[in-house]
């Protein structure tokens, strides 16, 4: 991947991570992450990730976040801390 491949994903992670974790339906999280990584996902087939898109948002971002806690943190409220997982500040520079 180039330095613009990982902005790309990173961007269209944390896209997806902030959907995923709101109110919005699972299909709108589904067609931001089609749209925003559509540079990386090349041929790939749309149906095949959306299925994968949809099981992430329903079992990991609105999921059992006592499961997840252990992935990323947790908040007092027992909800995983997502931003622990997409931190921008890397030292990528």
């Amino acid at each position: 991947m180039t330095r613009v491949d990982v902005e790309t994903y990173r961007a269209a992670f944390a896209a997806l991570v902030a959907c995923g974790t709101s109110t919005r339906e699972r299909r709108a999280c589904a067609d931001g992450w089609l749209k925003d990584a559509a540079p990386l996902l090349g041929a790939t087939d749309p149906r095949f990730v959306r299925s994968l898109v949809d099981f992430d948002v329903d079992n990991h971002l609105r999921g059992d976040a006592k499961r997840d806690a252990a992935l990323c943190g947790a908040s007092a409220d027992h909800r995983v801390d997502f931003a622990a997982c997409t931190d921008t500040s890397s030292s990528w520079s």
